[in-house]
């Protein structure tokens, strides 16, 4: 997934910045998705269950801004329908 490096819902502005690619990225932000894993590796060597850096709520807060964001588009996917 593309990452996006600021949110902005209910008033109130979040920051997530990305480091600095290493090498040459295909898509914008994508270093993102290696930081992301990363954290990911870090927090379970820690025995951590969520990333004190992108909490639980957080990661919430965004799926659902980007399901409302589809749901107004009308963009819609075959795995929506599974219940």
């Amino acid at each position: 997934m593309w990452c996006p490096t600021s949110l902005e819902a209910n008033g109130k502005e979040m920051q997530f910045p990305l480091p600095e690619a290493g090498m040459p990225l295909n898509f914008t932000n994508s270093t993102g998705l290696r930081y992301e894993a990363e954290e990911v590796r870090q927090c379970l060597l820690k025995g951590l269950k969520e990333s004190p850096g992108m909490p639980w709520a957080h990661s919430s807060l965004k799926s659902e801004v980007l399901d409302e964001a589809r749901r107004q588009l009308g963009v819609t996917y075959d795995q929506d329908n599974i219940q």
